[in-house]
């Protein structure tokens, strides 16, 4: 049952508001089609203050007897002489407060008692000339201008877009606003449709599309301020909203009722003006409210855009027309601008990829605003000084690009600077870091230092995640590049400090900054590789050719003590050789194994009892080959030197593990001299080197209580 009941309350309004835009279509149509047809289109001729005959259509009445540019001034009946001003085919509402259009409704009415009830409607020329025209009464489907026809096709989007909206988001504030926007918007601009494509007059009609065009704008920016006070962000209580909604209807009641008299309280269009700028002030705060949340602050900017082209039409279209002035712009034009307000009012809406959206619709203001500087210094250079169309469009495309270009650039530093920006600016800097880069580590950490400085993100951070490719995700929010370390993955949220949403034109860019770094490490690795292998063979070369002659030498050797130290060198030859190796293991259990062995063999060899220990806390510590080889040397040599030189029975080698150190004991209980009287020797500077090498402690202290000494010696792991 809720779910009929909810499905109810979404197709209602949607209903209602298709069936309102095919009635107001079906309303249009017959008012058209309805009105006596001459086959003149006319429009006002400003320097005459008549009206000027623009078209005359093949195969209507006045065909072959009125010519093209021909001034009418006047529309003659058996008892009424009707004036063809051009204030016929002005907009009253918008020269005048609503409340004065009975002024013009005399003038449209005997236009059209003459042109339905008069056998022979004569039209008076400029110079006295008189055209006697039978029209017909009805108006031929045929006839309908192609203005009309283009606000049909153009202004299509304006409905589609509302339905989009309120299918995909129903019963929020924010869409039904949309929805009564939309279809008082398209009332209003049908409405001015049907007034320029009108031939002279539509008689009774003339005041109720007047009435209507001024409620449906009332009732437009009425729910578009409402609109911008409740997306993305709630600006204002419920309360001061209704209030604020209450005192804009007043006024604008006011306006065509005159109930008080206040400034601008006769003239519509300057409050249009103010209640313009009040929104567009509205629209700025809900994109300062949003700093810091990229999402919203995209739908704040996308609405702010999106409310433009309002002003477009006011300056170009509204404000020449009320000041009994030729429109700066086409109806095409005019009608194109008008439909891109609700294109971009559902994208904020609807947030549809605005991380795509977002820089093609900047752009794309900035190319309107480009085409509206050059119309507006046109106009300026042929009004004022009466220059040539030809020669003021040149002299006016100069001008704007002198005021356009460094306008443009302003902008998208201020707005956009990372997307101005081009990869070629910071690649030798990458290329650099990556050239000096040697592990996989060294490549992400370039990889990831040409990611901040690229997009200056909020957070970077790097995470174990299986990613081929970079990917946009939360809507433009976060952007995910993968790692040159195999399973791992960057993700970047908040670009240009959570000041703008990522985009397709950014996985672009990573896309190439990581094949270059990907590119750079393979052929790194290929490098290091070839190096190692020529390493290990040197290595197994070094150690048949050396190692054979000093087992040669030993063997051959006379004295014991010299074939013993023979025997040692070789087998630190293969220790070295062995460690120097890429497949051996670094663990410590594995080194500390293979020093018991080689340590329990000698001590057997001398007759010594051996304690072995290891702490069971370093079985999961690594060593580096350098670490393996100096405390490999240092056990040694300790251990020669106790049995050559002190004879003891019993030796303790001991391996402890102590705040990320590894300590070493190696004590015995030979007969030997106290420390303090040794003379440093090649053996304890050898020993004092290594410890040191890895940035360690050792010491010699005498055994308390019995005979012997105890050297230890710590090292970090």
């Amino acid at each position: 049952m809720i779910d009929r009941w909810l499905i109810f309350k979404r197709w209602l309004p949607a209903s209602v508001f298709v069936l309102f835009i095919v009635t107001s279509q079906l309303v249009a149509f017959h008012l058209l089609l309805t009105q006596p047809w001459t086959g003149l289109r006319l429009q006002p001729d400003p320097e005459s203050g008549f009206l000027r005959v623009t078209t005359v259509i093949s195969g209507s009445p006045a065909e072959e007897i009125i010519q093209t540019g021909t001034i009418l001034t006047a529309l003659q009946g058996e008892n009424l002489h009707i004036p063809l001003t051009t204030d016929l085919l002005m907009f009253p509402f918008l020269s005048h407060a609503p409340a004065k259009h009975t002024l013009y409704q005399a003038a449209f009415d005997g236009v059209r008692h003459i042109l339905e009830q008069e056998a022979l409607p004569i039209f008076q020329g400029r110079n006295g000339e008189h055209y006697v025209i039978a029209p017909m009464q009805k108006t031929p489907f045929s006839a309908l201008p192609p203005d009309f026809w283009l606000f049909i096709g153009l202004f299509t989007f304006v409905p589609a877009a509302c339905l989009t909206v309120w299918w995909n988001k129903p019963l929020t504030w924010e869409t039904g606003c949309l929805l009564i926007a939309g279809a008082a918007y398209y009332a209003f601009f049908l409405a001015l449709a049907v007034r320029t494509s009108k031939e002279v007059s539509l008689g009774a009609w003339e005041s109720s599309i007047a009435n209507v065009q001024w409620l449906t704008l009332c009732v437009f920016m009425l729910t578009l301020l409402l609109l911008a006070l409740l997306h993305p962000h709630q600006l204002l209580k419920h309360r001061f909203t209704k209030w604020l909604l209450l005192a804009t209807a007043c006024i604008g009641l006011n306006a065509f009722f005159s109930w008080l008299p206040f400034i601008l309280h006769d003239s519509f269009i300057l409050q249009y003006l103010v209640l313009l700028a009040g929104l567009l002030m509205v629209a700025h705060m809900q994109v300062r409210k949003t700093l810091g949340q990229p999402l919203e602050y995209a739908a704040a900017r996308m609405e702010q855009l999106a409310l433009m082209p309002l002003f477009f039409i006011f300056f170009l279209f509204a404000l020449p027309v009320s000041l009994q002035m030729t429109p700066l712009i086409s109806y095409w034009f005019l009608y194109l601008l008008a439909s891109t307000v609700f294109i971009g009012l559902a994208l904020a809406l609807l947030r549809y990829r605005l991380h795509d959206m977002e820089y093609g619709w900047f752009q794309l203001w900035l190319w309107l605003s480009g085409g509206s500087i050059v119309i507006l210094f046109t106009i300026l250079l042929i009004w004022p000084f009466g220059l040539p169309n030809t020669y003021a469009m040149g002299i006016a495309m100069v001008l704007a690009g002198f005021l356009y270009f460094p306008l443009r650039s302003w902008l998208y530093q201020r707005l956009l600077p990372l997307d101005n920006q081009t990869l070629n600016e910071f690649l030798p800097l990458f290329s650099a870091a990556v050239s000096q880069a040697k592990t996989q580590q060294a490549f992400d950490d370039s990889l990831e230092a040409a990611l901040r400085k690229r997009f200056s993100p909020q957070t970077l951070r790097k995470w174990r995640a299986e990613l081929e490719a970079a990917e946009v995700t939360e809507g433009g929010v976060s952007l995910w590049v993968p790692a040159v370390q195999p399973g791992y993955a960057y993700q970047l949220s908040g670009k240009q400090n959570a000041a703008r949403l990522f985009s397709g034109i950014d996985i672009t860019a990573v896309e190439s900054l990581h094949g270059i770094a990907r590119m750079a490490f393979n052929a790194s690795e290929t490098r290091q590789q070839a190096v190692l292998a020529e390493r290990e063979r040197l290595l197994h070369e070094m150690r048949h050719t050396i190692g054979k002659r000093l087992q040669t030498l030993a063997e051959e050797l006379p004295k014991p003590y010299q074939r013993a130290a023979a025997k040692e060198t070789l087998q630190t030859l293969d220790e070295t050789v062995r460690l120097s190796l890429p497949n051996t293991s670094l663990q410590l259990t594995d080194h500390l194994a293979k020093w018991e062995t080689e340590t329990r063999q000698r001590t057997q060899a001398a007759g010594t009892s051996l304690n072995w220990r290891a702490d069971r806390r370093l079985a999961d510590k690594e060593l580096s080959p350098r670490q393996a080889l100096e405390l490999m040397q240092f056990v040694r040599e300790a251990v020669s030197n106790a049995l050559k030189h002190a004879n003891p029975t019993y030796l303790l080698v001991d391996f402890t593990r102590r705040d990320e150190h590894i300590h070493i004991q190696i004590s015995h209980d030979g007969d030997i001299k106290p420390p303090e009287t040794w003379c440093a020797g090649t053996g304890l500077r050898s020993m004092e080197a290594r410890i040191n090498a890895l940035n360690g402690e050792w010491g010699i202290q005498p055994l308390p209580d019995q005979q012997g000494i105890s050297i230890n010696a710590k090292v970090p792991l």
